[in-house]
C-alpha cells in the first residue's frame, strides 16, 4: 500500500525516535529542524497521540514560556499536574489509570531533578500502557537565550534519570544555537537532522493524488506556482504561469486566469521587478472584467485585482491613475457589500488626491470615507485605519483652501469613532 507523503515523513521521524530510545544512556533527542518543519513536528506528535500509533510512548508537549531558570521547573510540573487533573474524567471513561498527581514539593521551588522525578512517577502510574514518557520542550518564547542554555546544561547533568524518561527538543535551523551545548553533553544528548524536504512536500502530495483533466492540471500548476513563489523562484513561477494561463483561457475561466496573474505579480514584486508586477496586475484586472456577470466570483475577483493594482500604483507614485481605480473600487465594494473595502478604497482615494495637491477633493473624499467607516461595526472601526484618517482630516481642515468649523468636525469624528481616536492614531503610528 502506497503511503502518502505526509505519513512518509512521520514514519521517518518515528524511525529516528526509535533509534534514539534504543540507546539506554541517551536522554535528550535534539532534532535540528528548519522552521518550515514545525507543522510536520506537530503532525508527528498528534499521530503518536492516537490509538493507531505503533509506539507505546506518551509524548507530553510542554508549551511553557521560559521566563526564568528559577521558576521553569515548577511551571513544567504544574503544567503536568493541571493537564492530568483535567484528563481524569476521560481516563475513567476509558478504564485507564487515573488520579495521578505529582508528589513532592508544593512550595513552588521544584528543581530540574524534581521535574524528572515527577515524570518518572507519571510513567510508573501508567506503566501498563506507557513504555516511555517523552517530555517535549516547546517554549513559545524565551526571555533570555543564555539563561535557557544554562538551564539546559543543568538538565543534561541530572543524576537520577530513568531510561524510560526522555526529552525531545527542537533546535530550529539555521541559527543552531545549541550546537555547543549538544557537543558538551554528547553522551546524553543525541543530535539528528531529519531530512523532511518540506519544500517538495506539496508537489509530492499532488503527485500522490489521483485525477486528470484541465481542472486537475490547473490546480497542480497553481500550487506549484505558490510553492515556487514562496521560495523566490520567480522564473519558475513565470514558466508555470504561462501554462496555467493557457489552460484557464482555453477553458474560459477568466477569474482563475486573473488569480494566476495576481500570483505572478506578487512574485515579480517580491523580486523587485515592480514594472513587470504592475503589468501582471493590469492583465489580472482586464481578465476579471471579461468574466460574465453570471460568474459568482466575478465581483470579488474584480474588486481584489483592482485594489492590488491600485496599491502597486501608489507604491510607484502614480497617484492619478490609482485614484481613478480606487473610485471604481469603491463602487465595486458597495455592490459586494464589503464594508471594509468600501472604506479603504475611499480613504486611499482621498490620500491620492492629497498627494496630487487637490486638497478640497481630498477633504470631500475623506468625508465620504468617514461615512463608509460609520457603516462598519464599532470594534472594526477601532481596529481600522480610521484614527489615521481622522488625524489627516484635522490637518486638512486647517489648510487655507478649506473652511470648516472645528466643532462640526469634532461632532462628526465623535460620532464615527466613539473612542479617543487621537490616542489610537498615536499608539499605532509607524
Amino acid at each position: 500500500m502506497k503511503i502518502n507523503p505526509v505519513m512518509q515523513r512521520v514514519a521517518r521521524l518515528t524511525r529516528n525516535w526509535k533509534v534514539f530510545t534504543d540507546q539506554p544512556e541517551a536522554r535528550i533527542l535534539r532534532w535540528c529542524l528548519k522552521t518550515d518543519s514545525s507543522r510536520m513536528l506537530d503532525t508527528f506528535l498528534a499521530w503518536h497521540g492516537e490509538e493507531d500509533s505503533e509506539l507505546k510512548d506518551l509524548f507530553i508537549v510542554l508549551p511553557i514560556p521560559f521566563e526564568s531558570p528559577e521558576d521553569f521547573a515548577h511551571s513544567l510540573v504544574q503544567h503536568l499536574a493541571d493537564e492530568f487533573e483535567i484528563a481524569d474524567e476521560d481516563m475513567k471513561s476509558m478504564d485507564l489509570p487515573w488520579g495521578w498527581r505529582p508528589a513532592g514539593s508544593d512550595d513552588g521551588h521544584e528543581t530540574i531533578q524534581d521535574f524528572i522525578a515527577v515524570a518518572a512517577s507519571l510513567q510508573m502510574h501508567y506503566a501498563e500502557f506507557v513504555e516511555n514518557v517523552a517530555l517535549v520542550l516547546m517554549p513559545p518564547s524565551i526571555d533570555d537565550h543564555k539563561l535557557w542554555q544554562t538551564w539546559l546544561h543543568e538538565l543534561a547533568r541530572v543524576s537520577y534519570w530513568p531510561s524510560n524518561i526522555r526529552v525531545l527538543l527542537a533546535d530550529w535551523l539555521p541559527a543552531v544555537p545549541l550546537q555547543a551545548w549538544a557537543k558538551e553533553h554528547v553522551k546524553v544528548v543525541v543530535s539528528h537532522r531529519p531530512v523532511l524536504d518540506m519544500e517538495g512536500l506539496p508537489l509530492e502530495i499532488l503527485a500522490h493524488l489521483p485525477g486528470s483533466g484541465p481542472g486537475f492540471d490547473f490546480r497542480n500548476l497553481f500550487i506549484q506556482m505558490g510553492n515556487s513563489a514562496s521560495h523566490g523562484r520567480t522564473q519558475q513561477v513565470a514558466t508555470m504561469a504561462e501554462k496555467a494561463l493557457a489552460i484557464a483561457k482555453g477553458q474560459g475561466w477568466p477569474c482563475l486566469a486573473a488569480c494566476v496573474e495576481v500570483l505572478l505579480a506578487g512574485a515579480f514584486m517580491a523580486a523587485g521587478q515592480s514594472e513587470r508586477s504592475i503589468q501582471s496586475y493590469r492583465a489580472a484586472l482586464e481578465l476579471a472584467k471579461q468574466a460574465p456577470v453570471t460568474d459568482p466570483s466575478r465581483l470579488t475577483t474584480y474588486l481584489s485585482t483592482n485594489l492590488a493594482l491600485s496599491g502597486s500604483l501608489v507604491g510607484q507614485g502614480k497617484f492619478s491613475e490609482a485614484r481613478d481605480l480606487y473610485r471604481e473600487a469603491a463602487k465595486l465594494a458597495d455592490q459586494a457589500d464589503d464594508k471594509f473595502a468600501a472604506f479603504e478604497s475611499r480613504r486611499m482615494n482621498s490620500y491620492c488626491s492629497e498627494q496630487l495637491n487637490d486638497y478640497k477633493q481630498a477633504f470631500q473624499e475623506g468625508q465620504e470615507a468617514l461615512l463608509a467607516l460609520e457603516r462598519m461595526p464599532q470594534e472594526a472601526r477601532l481596529q481600522s485605519t480610521g484614527p489615521h484618517l481622522l488625524q489627516r482630516m484635522m490637518e486638512l481642515s486647517n489648510r487655507p483652501e478649506i473652511v470648516q468649523d472645528d466643532r462640526q468636525l469634532h461632532q462628526l469624528y465623535s460620532r464615527v469613532m466613539t473612542a479617543d481616536w487621537r490616542s489610537l492614531a498615536q499608539a499605532t503610528q509607524g
